[in-house]
């Protein structure tokens, strides 16, 4: 590893982006259309759409720590990698499912918020409903801000295979990553920015 960073440096890089998370979803989203609330300008705009960058902190910490799990490992073997990926997935469900059993019963039965409002009239509802259990429906999930979801399990588990390409051919994989990025607007599925 060409650097390495403590619990407190990762619990910094945490704190910001909690902090630029609060920052954009207060300052960067419009109001409701029926609310009596004006749209921020200025400064407190700019801060909010700068604050979009908590997601790549979010992953970057994350990917940090399994790669920190992965070089600890001993050899870094299929069954090594499966466990740490399957650890991961697991405290993710559980505080997901938490959330997810507590939560959105409330919001049905005692706010009148149907699933149809989330997942669409002409879908099979128990389907959708599935796939935001296993936080898979992305940016169609019955709670929009579970779109995160999606994206920290495709990380989670395509990690064990970034990983051993960093340490195998690192400036491969980075000039894919470049390209990736630069071809985002034309992957399949990333609504992000259109």
């Amino acid at each position: 590893m060409v650097f390495s960073l403590d619990k407190q440096d990762t619990a910094v890089l945490k704190g910001i982006a909690i902090c630029s998370m609060l920052f954009h979803h207060l300052y960067a989203v419009s109001p409701p259309l029926n609310s009596n609330l004006n749209d921020v300008e200025g400064l407190l705009r700019w801060l909010g759409e700068l604050g979009k960058v908590c997601v790549a902190i979010f992953l970057f910490c994350s990917g940090y720590g399994m790669s920190v799990q992965f070089d600890k490992a001993s050899q870094m073997s299929f069954l090594s990698s499966a466990k740490i990926v399957f650890k991961r997935l697991l405290k993710f469900y559980l505080g997901y499912w938490v959330v997810f059993i507590v939560f959105v019963p409330i919001t049905i039965f005692v706010f009148n918020r149907p699933l149809s409002l989330s997942y669409g009239t002409n879908v099979n509802i128990v389907k959708r409903f599935v796939y935001d259990f296993f936080g898979i429906q992305g940016f169609h999930s019955y709670n929009v801000t579970w779109w995160f979801n999606l994206l920290i399990l495709i990380f989670y588990l395509a990690s064990p295979v970034l990983c051993w390409l960093s340490k195998r051919c690192g400036t491969l994989l980075l000039l894919l990553c470049l390209a990736l990025l630069r071809l985002k607007n034309v992957i399949p599925g990333n609504y992000i920015d259109k």
